[in-house]
């Protein structure tokens, strides 16, 4: 057998700990996605800024343009002409959609709540539907949770064909950005590509799916409704932590996780906030270098823990309301009450609303990693099948690091006594996969015993997993043991 090459990977963007059952936090690597993905925010906001004041338009759009670049960055995977085709004609229709809703908040706040519930709710509800549907909520997605952070509207003096036109490119600018950026940087090898394994759709994906979809429209609901009776300046507040708790986790766990780092995050940045009030001086320039480098530090130090980048973000947006309607210590402290309000909104829907344990979470997760180990080591399979399949098992098994972090703070509870418990699987499993990529290069050494005992320890494990009387733990250590990562 050829020797394989080492797949391309980096591990999955997500909250991570040196803890046990997370991965270890990598600073090369991560600085230098995290640079790729700066520089596309920048280039995305001059350019679309660039627009703005050509038509004398305010900077809305432009804000727009930056913080989809944010989002769409943080995937480092080579776009194909069709992927890149929908979202040319995806993109300026959902910014469109974006825009009107930011118009209904304020001409019908019930009716732009009701269609923005609506339109978020399919996103979440499309991951469960295969691959083509997950992409296009997630298109759907970023542009609906930037008009929660900035205006989409122009004001342009032209008219209201110029604001069309400069909605429309806040959505095509940070697309095409991120997509050169980023083939820039795999070409010069500065970051490595995600081997991206396309979704599949089964009746367990769709179900979840459409359980997370439920509990994000109840939490969006309630969140709608506290901001308007409660905030209704900033009910875009109270929404954006809504459906970070309840939208984009995994599970009841990771809910409660994400909705603490959210807050305590938040708590940092406005004590940051404060300090930069006091220390910094009015200077503009000065305001947008600080603004680069806490997205900087942010977006590097998520991979360590999501409150870094809650505080990170927090400081940003206290700077940029030194462009805006002025910094107000009263201002920071109601955003903090807002992100409270909808972090409770998000846990109390994923926790009473058709909950999801973040263990059954995992255990579909760990399914799916011993799913792709049996593949990996199954006879007949021709080098280049066998490099695929190495990068499959990469990929499902640092896929479990979204849900190690929140499972690992809930094994440190004390009310929590589980001798099995799921961050313990996780860890295993990820010990084992320098083990595992070993054997994949081992260049025909394994012989055809140690296959056998390697297939045996997987299915096993497979069935301790589905609810077997032996610890599920305990089987994982065999496995791990079969593959050698144990003398």
């Amino acid at each position: 057998m050829a020797r394989l090459a080492r797949p391309l990977v980096i591990p999955s963007v997500g909250a991570k700990r040196r803890s046990r059952g997370t991965a270890k936090y990598q600073p090369v690597p991560i600085v230098a996605r995290a640079t790729t993905v700066i520089i596309g925010v920048v280039i995305s906001f001059l350019l679309e800024a660039a627009l703005c004041a050509r038509f004398e338009a305010s900077t809305g759009p432009a804000m727009t343009a930056a913080f989809l670049a944010l989002g769409l960055g943080r995937r480092t995977v080579s776009r194909t002409l069709r992927t890149t085709l929908i979202a040319i004609v995806t993109l300026p229709l959902v910014a469109i959609v974006g825009a009107a809703f930011s118009i209904l908040a304020h001409t019908a706040p019930i009716a732009g709540a009701a269609l923005y519930v609506a339109a978020i709710a399919f996103a979440v509800w499309s991951r469960g539907l295969g691959e083509g549907w997950a992409r296009l909520g997630e298109i759907v997605a970023f542009p609906l949770l930037a008009v929660l952070v900035v205006p989409a509207a122009a004001h342009a003096p032209s008219g209201a064909l110029v604001d069309l036109g400069l909605i429309i490119a806040a959505g095509v600018i940070p697309y095409a950005v991120v997509t050169v950026v980023t083939a820039i940087a795999l070409r010069l090898h500065v970051v490595q590509a995600d081997h991206h394994v396309p979704r599949t759709a089964s009746e367990r994906s769709r179900e979840i799916s459409m359980r997370m979809a439920v509990q994000v429209a109840v939490a969006l609901s309630a969140a709608f409704a506290i901001g308007m009776l409660v905030f209704p300046q900033h009910v875009g507040w109270v929404v954006l932590t809504a459906f970070i708790v309840s939208g984009a986790t995994r599970g009841r766990e990771d809910a409660v996780y994400r909705a603490l780092a959210r807050v305590v995050g938040a708590i940092a940045g406005t004590v940051g906030a404060a300090i930069a009030q006091h220390v910094l001086p009015p200077d503009a320039s000065l305001s947008w270098i600080v603004i680069v480098l806490c997205l900087f530090a942010g977006t590097a130090l998520r991979e360590l823990n999501y409150a870094y980048w809650a505080a990170a973000f927090t400081l940003v947006l206290a700077m940029l309301q030194r462009f805006g309607e002025g910094f107000s210590f009263a201002l920071l402290g109601m955003r903090i009450e807002a992100i409270v309000a909808g972090a409770i909104c998000g846990v109390l829907a994923a926790c009473f609303i058709m909950p999801i344990p973040t263990k059954m979470v995992a255990r579909r997760l760990v399914a799916d990693a011993l799913s792709a180990l049996a593949d990996l080591f199954a006879s007949g399979e021709s080098p280049r099948e066998r490099q695929h399949e190495m990068c499959v098992v990469e990929h499902r098994i640092r896929a479990l690091d979204h849900v190690g972090p929140a499972l690992a703070f809930h094994r440190r509870l004390p009310t929590v006594n589980d001798d099995d418990h799921a961050s313990e699987w996780i860890g295993i499993l990820r010990s084992t996969l320098p083990h595992v990529r070993t054997l994949a290069t081992a260049d025909g050494s394994l012989s055809e015993e140690r296959r056998v005992a390697i297939e045996r320890a997987v299915q096993l494990s497979r069935r301790a997993l589905g609810k077997g009387s032996e610890p599920v733990g305990e089987a994982l250590r065999r496995l791990k043991a079969s593959v050698g990562a144990s003398r």
